[in-house]
């Protein structure tokens, strides 16, 4: 009777330990799987915070990680179409702001900011021309015809630009009827074919356009300068040099092609 009792004993104890021993590996597993919840709960809410902080910047980078909860996949999805929103709403201001809202050619603030940036170039080396330009006559077409008329002939006048100038050349409309160009790399003893090339290309485009046809062709006038890579202290200099030369360009002068 003792035996059995002692038996039943030792037992007990080594159930009570076995059961304290499951206890703690169970305690463990529960810690363990708790710790990796947290830890995979704030990589989500750092993907999160990441996103936000992009989209923030405008620097939003689509190829971010992927989450790993359903729920956390949902909010970046939303956070991805917030930021494409906000880029095409910033690309959008950015046209208005930077362009002439009847050509859609840049206007006299993206010119003065390209110019700034090829007279850095160039300091460098690099062959910048200023271009400056007027339609004679303008103001009798306008008088003809009507504004509708006069913004017709500007509109031809930017498509004739952007049809002909090279993709690293920019073209601004400046001042109603007066137009300007920063021509990178361009040589000095071919300017003036290329620009008289232009008028060409612009009196042809006004003999095909339904409402200018009927008026007698508008010509163009021209003033250039290059960028001195010694003499130049700023952007402005060449600016003011290429205005002086057409201004220079009166209907009496011997050329509607004037440089200095």
């Amino acid at each position: 009777m003792l035996d059995t009792l002692s038996i039943t004993s030792e037992t007990l104890t080594v159930i009570n330990i076995a059961t304290i021993a499951a206890a703690l590996v169970i305690m463990v597993v529960v810690a363990f799987f708790a710790i990796a919840t947290v830890r995979s709960v704030k990589a989500e809410f750092n993907k999160v915070k990441e996103a936000l902080g992009q989209v923030a910047a405008g620097t939003y980078n689509e190829q971010l990680p992927h989450a790993s909860f359903k729920e956390s996949a949902e909010v970046l999805n939303y956070i991805e179409r917030l930021a494409q929103n906000l880029q095409r709403q910033r690309e959008a201001v950015a046209i208005l702001a930077f362009s002439d809202h009847l050509t859609n050619l840049a206007n006299r603030v993206r010119f003065e900011d390209e110019l700034a940036r090829g007279f850095n170039f160039a300091k460098r080396g690099l062959s910048i021309c200023v271009a400056m330009i007027n339609i004679s006559g303008f103001s009798q077409i306008n008088a003809r015809g009507g504004r509708a008329l006069g913004d017709q002939l500007l509109r031809v006048m930017a498509n004739t630009l952007r049809q002909n100038i090279r993709k690293t050349d920019l073209a601004a409309r400046f001042d109603s009827d007066e137009f300007a160009l920063v021509l990178p790399s361009m040589e000095t003893n071919k300017v003036v074919a290329w620009l008289e090339q232009l008028e060409q290309h612009f009196i042809a485009a006004q003999r095909s356009d339904e409402l200018l046809k009927t008026f007698e062709p508008r010509h163009l006038r021209f003033g250039y300068s290059f960028v001195s890579e010694i003499a130049d202290k700023d952007a402005q200099e060449v600016f003011e040099r290429a205005n002086k030369a057409l201004a220079q360009t009166t209907p009496d002068a011997k050329s509607h092609i004037i440089g200095v």
